[in-house]
């Protein structure tokens, strides 16, 4: 019994020395490429990107509706493909580039999406 003991404690031992960095609950600086721009925000670990991109962003052209990636409300383009922003956490964009409806125009000319 004591050997097991001692092989648990050695095991979350181990581990603690190689797990990586523990993120939260306070809120923590991210960055985020946005529409081209790099943009540096604060939030909680448990932020959705959609929430970040409306909240502390000011990009309102994602809207959050059904909250549960069913509505396509929150469509943004991460690296070119289209994802709910509703359901993906702002911390685990990474480097990856997002597309907002905001950033679609070129120049004065709007996206069919926009016009429309």
């Amino acid at each position: 019994m004591i050997d097991t003991a001692s092989a648990i404690i050695e095991a979350a031992q181990a581990k603690e020395a190689t797990s990586e960095e523990v993120i939260g609950p306070d809120p923590t600086p991210i960055s985020l490429r946005v529409n081209g721009v790099a943009r540096l925000v604060q939030v909680e670990p448990r932020t959705t990107l959609a929430e970040a991109l409306r909240g502390p962003l000011g990009l309102t052209g994602t809207k959050i509706a059904c909250n549960r990636g069913a509505c396509s409300a929150c469509t943004v383009w991460l690296d070119g493909l289209t994802v709910c922003a509703c359901m993906m956490l702002a911390i685990e964009v990474g480097a990856r580039n997002i597309t907002t409806i905001e950033g679609l125009a070129t120049g004065d000319k709007l996206h069919p999406v926009q016009a429309a």
